[in-house]
């Protein structure tokens, strides 16, 4: 009881904090980020599941901060264990049967001038109906044993809404696809981070090195004859 009272403050004081008192600014380079952050979130998730990450080293900047990106996920990465969890037969309560998968990728739908990065979170758990697809985002809704019985974390009904709010924060999207017996997979559609002063800095380098490197002779200027 006492440490499902401690989430519950964890995440209302999230909750409690202005956007824009807290700032937007912030980005995240995801590879680098998967390399600081799996250790500690696969010794969270605990030895009941398998954890298979697929983050590219080559996709840019998303517009999220990075401490904000592991809530998500470490949020994400604990549903799903508790779902797969909550699954019944031979296999359950066996360590490595459950199965999650963190991968990333840029979106294919997304536009030439709104390209986004697509995060998703799968499991192999006991999956949602209907009425719990369309609700799980209401702050406080759960399907778990609030006492903490049967899950390691309890239910503090503020998990994905949680999720939900920092997506919403950077103005990208949540997506929910589930299946009974089948599994969850959430999907985070996060913009990319505006390009750094560094980086457009190297580009009119480069541009510059490029020009100069073309050999451009006094008379063969542009000049209007």
């Amino acid at each position: 009881l006492l440490d499902h009272l401690r989430a519950m403050a964890n995440n209302l004081s999230l909750f409690s904090k202005d956007p824009q008192q807290e700032g937007t600014e912030g980005r995240t380079d995801l590879a680098r980020w998967c390399g600081q952050v799996r250790g500690f979130i696969e010794a969270s998730a605990g030895s009941s599941v398998y954890i298979k990450w697929d983050i590219p080293d080559s996709l840019p900047e998303v517009a999220i901060a990075p401490h904000r990106m592991t809530q998500a996920v470490l949020n994400l990465v604990h549903n799903a264990r508790d779902a797969i969890l909550s699954m019944k037969g031979p296999l359950a309560g066996t360590p490595g049967a459950g199965r999650i998968d963190v991968e990333a990728r840029l979106d294919p739908t997304a536009s030439a001038t709104n390209r986004r990065v697509v995060v998703k979170v799968s499991d192999n758990g006991v999956g949602m109906d209907e009425e719990t697809k369309r609700r799980c985002i209401e702050p406080f809704f759960t399907t778990k044993d609030r006492s903490g019985a049967g899950t390691p974390s309890g239910g503090t009904g503020l998990g994905l809404s949680l999720v939900h709010a920092i997506v919403e924060r950077v103005k990208g999207r949540m997506e929910i696809d589930s299946e009974i017996g089948v599994g969850t997979t959430i999907t985070m559609r996060l913009p990319l981070a505006e390009p750094s002063l560094s980086s457009l800095l190297n580009d009119s380098d480069q541009y510059a090195a490029n020009v100069g490197s073309a050999g451009l002779g006094p008379d063969e200027s542009s000049e209007v004859r």
